[in-house]
């Protein structure tokens, strides 16, 4: 992490911020549009911790208001997801190699579902480095994949969305909403970025239920995954 001193942290809900946020030393609350952010250290690093609420929207006021204000060496975004890939069980790690916004649909222009027209494309890389050191925090024992997060304004619990998504992205690996907004937002201010997501549920019929029962341990196990990677 030599090369991000300074690290921006965006969760959308309280318990996927909870543990880092009583982890941080000298910590002090600053009040944003976007939401509150934490600002404090752990290790070497500083930190600046924005809840910033679910979706999209949410998610890119407050990483554009935290690079305008604290002109972060990187952003992660931190939380939970619901698995639909092949395989994939709850409480597994999901880490970004490219992000899509699976609901942005312009293709009766001819364009393809999930096209950035401002980045001129619909797979957005996060950054190489970065995920790899998070991966490489991740504690022995735990599955943990790297590949496409995928994110929209719909929370997926129904087989049409996931007949779209996997459509689309055959190759994703999880579906939340607010990842591929983060990396939006950092793509154009060519901010390194990354996502980490804790499988919550399986974004099926069941969904409603599972997320209620595992968001908050799910939250928790990306906080000890930051920690680890921010104090090394």
């Amino acid at each position: 992490m030599d090369r991000f001193s300074t690290v921006g942290i965006v969760a959308a809900m309280e318990v996927e911020l909870e543990l880092l946020r009583s982890s941080l030393e000298e910590v002090r609350t600053i009040s944003l549009a976007s939401g509150t952010c934490y600002m404090g250290r752990i290790g070497n690093h500083t930190v600046a911790a924005v809840l910033c609420g679910i979706g999209k929207v949410s998610a890119a006021l407050a990483v554009q208001e935290l690079i305008d204000r604290f002109q972060p060496d990187c952003v992660i975004n931190t939380g939970c997801a619901g698995g639909i890939a092949e395989g994939i069980k709850i409480g597994d790690i999901v880490i970004s190699d490219q992000v899509s916004e699976w609901d942005l649909d312009s293709t009766a222009l001819g364009l393809p579902r999930g096209y950035v027209c401002s980045l001129n494309t619909a797979d957005i890389p996060a950054d190489k480095a970065l995920s790899d050191r998070i991966a490489a925090a991740v504690p022995e024992g735990m599955t943990v994949r790297t590949g496409r997060i995928v994110s929209g304004d719909q929370f997926v619990s129904r087989q049409e969305q996931r007949d779209i998504i996997l459509g689309t992205f055959p190759d994703a690996l999880c579906a939340e909403m607010e990842g591929a907004a983060v990396g939006h937002v950092c793509a154009q201010n060519r901010v390194p970025f990354s996502i980490i997501r804790c499988m919550s549920d399986t974004a099926d019929h069941q969904s409603n239920v599972d997320f209620y029962d595992f968001a908050a341990g799910a939250g928790r196990t990306c906080n000890r995954i930051l920690m680890k990677l921010l104090s090394d």
